[in-house]
C-alpha cells in the first residue's frame, strides 16, 4: 500500500551530524539523526487526541516547520536531500520509522525546493486544506509601492497565487517561492546569463515587497 509523505535531510559538514524528519498523511511524525553513514536513531511521534480537527497532518507538518528551522539555526544547513512530497510503498500500521525513512530517502528527488513548496504539494496531494495567503499581507506587498519593474509585478502576482518562479541554466538558477529564496550556481559555465539575472532581480523584489514586515517601507 502506497501513501504521501513530505520531508527533508539536513547535514552538517564539520560536526557529521545529519537529520532526516518525515511526516505521513495519516500524521505520524518520524525522525532520524546520527551521524553520516550510520543508521542513527529512530523516534516516532503520534498525539490524536492534541491534532487539530481540520485535518490531522497539520500539527505534524507546524512540528516539521519548526524542526527546519531549528536545525538550520544549529548549524545543520547542507540540504543533502531538499524538501520533497513524494509517494512511498509502505503500509504505515506495519512499518517501522525506519521502514518509512528509508522509503523516503529512496523516493526523494534531489532537485532544489523549499519546504513550503513541498508541504503545498504534499497537502494537494492528499487533499487536506492548503492555507491561503494571510490577505494583510498581500496588501502590504503592493501598499509598500507599485514594482517600478513590470516583470516584478507581474511576478508579485505569481507569488501571491502561491506560485514559484523558477529559472534554469545548466547547473545555475534559482527558485524563488512565498517564503525562500533558494540560488544553485555551477561553475563557470553555469553562470547566470544577463537574462537570469535580470529576472532574478525582479523576483527579489517581488518577494522583498510580499515579505516586507509592519512598519517597513520600500521605495
Amino acid at each position: 500500500m502506497a501513501m504521501m509523505v513530505v520531508g527533508f535531510r539536513l547535514g552538517n559538514d564539520e560536526t557529521g551530524q545529519q537529520l532526516t524528519a518525515v511526516v505521513t498523511q495519516s500524521g505520524y511524525f518520524h525522525k532520524n539523526h546520527g551521524m553520516y553513514g550510520r543508521p542513527g536513531r529512530y523516534r516516532c511521534h503520534y498525539d490524536p487526541q492534541r491534532l487539530p480537527l481540520e485535518h490531522p497532518v497539520q500539527r505534524s507538518v507546524a512540528k516539521l516547520r519548526e524542526l527546519h528551522g531549528t536545525q538550520l539555526r544549529k548549524g545543520r544547513s547542507r540540504s543533502l536531500i531538499p524538501p520533497a512530497s513524494v509517494r512511498v510503498d509502505v503500509d504505515e500500521p506495519d512499518s517501522t520509522p525506519e521502514d518509512v525513512i528509508n522509503a523516503f530517502v529512496g523516493a526523494a528527488p534531489n532537485e532544489p525546493k523549499s519546504l513550503e513548496d513541498a508541504v503545498r504539494a504534499f497537502y494537494r496531494a492528499i487533499g487536506a486544506p492548503i492555507p491561503p495567503l494571510r490577505q494583510d499581507r498581500v496588501a502590504r506587498a503592493w501598499q509598500v509601492a507599485q514594482p517600478r519593474n513590470s516583470r516584478a509585478a507581474q511576478l508579485l502576482r505569481t507569488l501571491t497565487h502561491g506560485v514559484p518562479v523558477t529559472y534554469s541554466r545548466g547547473s545555475a538558477g534559482f527558485t524563488v517561492s512565498v517564503d525562500a529564496v533558494r540560488i544553485r550556481v555551477g561553475g563557470a559555465e553555469g553562470d547566470l546569463d544577463r537574462a537570469g539575472v535580470t529576472e532574478l532581480h525582479a523576483a527579489l523584489d517581488a518577494w522583498l515587497r510580499l515579505n516586507a514586515g509592519k512598519g517597513e517601507s520600500m521605495r
